[in-house]
């Protein structure tokens, strides 16, 4: 499956610090759900990547409802950078702006 490498976080990359403009990573940390965090530590809060990828997929299929279907086929993290260029978060997941590409 295209993506299956990344689609522990389908996120990664396209999620932006509205604080310092610089991509969010990924954090793992065994037993522990997975995050996203600002590199340069102008976030104090770490965002739930649950929460905040539970919010762009309800994004993802008001605005595309057609594709939404070829998730299984291609996976989320291909499907999210077909369809958005990047989604600036502020300090809370539901403070989220996305840039679509189509």
């Amino acid at each position: 499956m295209i993506g299956q490498e990344t689609d522990l976080f389908p996120l990664q990359d396209l999620l932006w610090c509205a604080s310092c403009e610089r991509v969010l990573v990924p954090v793992e940390s065994a037993g522990q759900p997975g995050m996203y965090r600002c590199d340069t530590g102008c976030r104090r809060t770490r965002i739930d990547a649950t929460a905040i990828e539970r919010l762009v997929h309800i994004a993802v299929e008001r605005h595309s409802p057609a594709l939404i279907g070829q998730v299984p086929r291609i996976g989320p993290t291909e499907l999210y950078r077909r369809l958005i260029a990047r989604i600036v978060v502020g300090t809370v997941v539901h403070d989220a702006m996305i840039t679509w590409r189509i």
